[in-house]
């Protein structure tokens, strides 16, 4: 039996001395890893992870923020999840992630 995952749009942009990270569709176990990779490969910059079109998020998907987060401010640099849409926003704050980092509205 072969599982299909709903593809994670990943686009990366710069923005003054931030990269922005434009994500869109499902973060969850089927597309952590390329997203994980995206930043981690960031790690050495400040980073907006624009989450405007992000429809969902699973427990998978949270790990994955949340590692990239402690990756990124381990490194003396700063993480900042962006616009994310109401129910995503529901979920980050169900899980406590709104005082682990700043979520701009």
């Amino acid at each position: 039996m072969t599982t299909a995952y709903p593809p994670l749009d990943i686009e990366i942009a710069r923005a003054g001395a931030s990269w922005v990270v434009h994500v869109a569709g499902e973060l969850d176990m089927g597309s952590c890893p390329e997203f994980t990779a995206c930043i981690f490969g960031l790690a050495g910059e400040d980073i907006v992870v624009d989450m405007a079109g992000l429809t969902f998020v699973d427990s998978t998907g949270l790990n994955a923020l949340v590692s990239a987060y402690e990756r990124t401010t381990a490194a003396g640099r700063s993480l900042v999840p962006r616009a994310p849409r109401p129910q995503v926003a529901k979920v980050l704050e169900m899980m406590g992630l709104g005082q682990l980092f700043t979520i701009e509205a």
